[in-house]
């Protein structure tokens, strides 16, 4: 299977080493609109460079897949046009910043029959993947509350800083946020109220911090809090708390980057250990899911209606 991936920033880097310990996929291009970075990742990843999308359909018959690592505003034009040339697509989370460009990505997939799936790669760590079982199981019975945190130093490591520019990256809420709002959505279904609070800094439009509540239409209830306002040199620190009928999960990154999750029941703890058999490289599991689903026609964990109702409850929340 070949791809073709566009945007060499951090995460497209990300991405590519990941494939390049995949033996079924052959990154063909690589897509950047700065020729020299452009070619000194294809060497490095033994590819050839183009500084345009459409130039790698001119080069080759049949491209498999695209993978959409560029800034946010760039998603839907190049995901709509990998798809109209027969392509699959993987997008970078999240899939859009607006609902009209979301929907629009949604619709082509489904004129052209090509498949998309959204990179919520929480939904592929250790510590996430254990609470979808609790959960689905109910291991502790029914979910009725469930908080999440993520905060770190404002991002001033992306080209040109767009991400502190709210109308390129959606905010605080879209770019951070949106992790644990899709997670809470898989656990609890789907949303019914919200309530907001933002507080914004003078000077950057896209960097806040933000507390989220979501009523699900199953009784549960969300709380979610994001801060890109730390100052430089504040550690990312993220975490979470469901709480069941019959007990309670916590994680959060002091015990490491996926660490112990402590299980509270019964009038005992535990933890749990996710790294049991060694580091899991949740990239590499999320994009080998990717490339194993295309080839086995099942669906993916993150199907398109599930990055349409984060981008959904966002928007309810924020706009």
């Amino acid at each position: 299977m070949n791809g073709v991936v566009i945007g060499l920033g951090f995460m497209g880097q990300t991405h590519l080493e990941a494939y390049s310990k995949m033996n079924s996929v052959k990154i063909v291009g690589v897509v950047d609109t700065h020729q020299q970075h452009a070619e000194k990742i294809a060497k490095r990843f033994g590819s050839e460079a183009f500084t345009s999308l459409k130039a790698t359909y001119k080069k080759f018959d049949k491209v498999d897949f695209v993978d959409i690592c560029l800034p946010s505003p760039f998603h839907r034009e190049n995901a709509v046009y990998a798809m109209e040339q027969g392509s699959d697509v993987i997008i970078e989370k999240p899939m859009a910043v607006t609902l009209e460009d979301s929907e629009a990505i949604a619709l082509k997939s489904k004129e052209t029959k090509r498949r998309v799936m959204v990179a919520h790669v929480c939904r592929f760590m250790p510590q996430y993947e254990y609470l979808k079982k609790v959960v689905e199981d109910e291991i502790l019975g029914k979910p009725l509350f469930f908080g999440a945190w993520r905060q770190s130093e404002t991002p001033n490591w992306s080209k040109n800083n767009w991400l502190h520019d709210r109308d390129q990256s959606g905010g605080t809420i879209m770019d951070l946020s949106i992790h644990d709002i899709d997670i809470a959505n898989w656990l609890l279904g789907k949303p019914e109220k919200y309530s907001y609070h933002e507080v914004s800094h003078p000077e950057l439009s896209g960097c806040s911090h933000v507390v989220s509540g979501i009523q699900y239409e199953n009784g549960a209830f969300a709380s979610i809090e994001a801060g890109h306002l730390m100052p430089k040199g504040y550690p990312f620190l993220a975490g979470y708390r469901l709480v069941c009928e019959q007990g309670a999960v916590e994680w959060n990154t002091a015990t490491g980057e996926t660490g112990s999750v402590s299980v509270f029941t019964n009038g005992t703890s535990q933890f749990v250990e996710m790294e049991a058999n060694g580091p899991v490289d949740s990239y590499y599991e999320e994009l080998k899911h990717f490339v194993d689903r295309l080839e086995s026609g099942k669906p993916f964990r993150v199907e398109i209606e599930d990055a349409m109702l984060a981008i959904s409850t966002v928007h309810n929340l924020a706009y």
